[in-house]
């Protein structure tokens, strides 16, 4: 479907299904290609099957690539326990009303490019087998990634978080790329699982809930997103990790002045500044070094 509106609901669970059973789950299976395309969904579209009486989604497996890039979702989108066989492509999609895709399944690359969340979208338990792509999306309500599972890269270059964006207990396998990101509100990554590489570069956050110890020696460096972290760890009341990152932006600062030939500099400051008191935020070395000297 191209290029239309269609002004009724779209709803999978009123359409008999082939049941197969996968992993031990039962599931309802699409085996056909889903595409919708720069078209407009007036009303709710329901691609998961919920028994209030048992209370429990039903999955369904959609075997084929699916897309719905550039359409406009203008009811609430269900595709909660879904699982997506190839890829999904969500790319300029507009979300207009709530969204839910908990305990979604993308077994291939999950294409969110430029999408729009206006309403509340709930990405709990969320796992993303391939690379997960959010680049240029705009979340404009409070978003849940609590829980989700990124195997494959998450991407989210240039993304606009507008209200809260909660990533409580997620793990990231790959890179997490934040490069260009905009937190204007609350972002938590508070028990997050970073095992990768992490990128911050040109990010900019109002408050942001995490502790050193999760990203400790997993990012590159930016001046600019060090100062902004000590500031927010010091506004959160994080003063240990507000010293243990300023102390790490003081030393990868003058190992960038090492590689460009300004080493006596950078060898005084680090007898005078590092070794002795850890650049102000480690007293205890001079205590240390002070006893040496005495004893």
């Amino acid at each position: 479907i191209e290029n239309a509106i269609i002004t009724g609901e779209i709803d999978l669970s009123q359409i008999e299904l082939e049941i197969r059973e996968i992993n031990g789950k039962k599931m309802r299976v699409v085996e056909s290609a889903i595409r919708i395309t720069n078209s407009i969904i007036q009303e709710e579209a329901n691609f998961s099957t919920y028994f209030p009486e048992i209370q429990r989604v039903s999955p369904v497996l959609l075997t084929e690539e699916v897309s719905f890039r550039n359409t406009r979702f203008n009811g609430k989108a269900d595709f909660a326990g879904v699982l997506f066989d190839e890829e999904a492509d969500f790319s300029r999609v507009q979300f207009r009303k709530g969204v839910d895709f908990w305990r979604i399944q993308f077994k291939k690359r999950a294409n969110f490019d430029r999408a729009q969340f206006n309403e509340e979208a709930i990405l709990v338990e969320a796992q993303f087998a391939g690379e997960a792509y959010f680049g240029g999306a705009q979340f404009n309500t409070e978003t849940y990634f609590a829980a989700a599972q990124f195997a494959g890269e998450a991407v989210f270059w240039g993304t606009e978080f507008n209200k809260g964006i909660y990533f409580m207990q997620t793990q990231f396998d790959k890179e997490a790329l934040f490069v260009g990101a905009q937190f204007n509100d609350e972002a938590n990554f508070e028990g997050a699982q970073f095992n990768d590489e992490i990128s911050f570069l040109g990010t900019s956050f109002k408050t942001i809930f995490i502790e050193w110890k999760q990203i400790k020696g997993k990012f590159e460096y930016d001046g600019l997103f060090y100062i902004r972290l000590i500031k927010n760890f010091k506004g959160i009341e994080q003063f240990k990790d507000a010293d243990d990152a300023y102390y790490s932006y003081r030393v990868n600062k003058r190992k960038i002045r090492e590689k460009w030939h300004d080493y006596p500099t950078s060898l005084l400051e680090f007898i005078f500044l590092d070794l002795s008191c850890g650049y102000g935020v480690k007293p205890e070395r001079a205590i240390l070094y002070g006893l040496v000297l005495i004893f």
